[in-house]
């Protein structure tokens, strides 16, 4: 019996759910949440074994995400989503756009600020990111990741 049992990486939940909000779509083209959720689903798919190429993976989240808006540009996680897309591509600028698109579509949506935060600490911009963090913690004050990010 081997000592170390390689990890393998398991499928994800995502890649079960896309089928269903492909199917959803087809009966309402126009519900911009399933096509948030869509494009949520094929980002989160990146991070666990996939059939497709990454860089596909990507093309259909953006896709997806960009769907939604233009049917609802007010939905939240769509513009999270295409920060964490241009973060991917170390697009930091695109990156902190979306984010505060994020924010201004839905200011109580913490994950935005935390992902904004996160790029300032990136771009060594830590009066920005603190202002920002600081913003998410008086929203959330339990949010780990903001909590995280502030060192605290």
């Amino acid at each position: 019996m081997p000592r170390h049992r390689p990890q393998i990486r398991r499928v994800s939940r995502y890649s079960s759910l896309i089928p269903a909000c492909i199917a959803t779509l087809a009966i309402d083209p126009g519900y911009a949440q399933a096509w948030a959720e869509l494009a949520r689903n094929f980002f989160e798919e990146t991070g666990y074994l996939s059939l497709r190429p990454i860089a596909q993976v990507f093309l259909l989240s953006r896709e997806a995400a960009e769907r939604a808006l233009a049917i609802d540009p007010r939905r939240v996680e769509a513009h999270v989503d295409l920060g964490n897309l241009a973060y991917e591509r170390g697009d930091l600028d695109e990156a902190a756009r979306r984010y505060a698109d994020a924010i201004t579509a839905d200011s109580l949506f913490t994950d935005a600020y935390a992902n904004l935060g996160q790029v300032h600490i990136d771009r060594k911009a830590f009066r920005e990111a603190i202002d920002v963090l600081e913003q998410a913690k008086a929203i959330a004050p339990g949010n780990a990741a903001v909590r995280f990010r502030l060192g605290i």
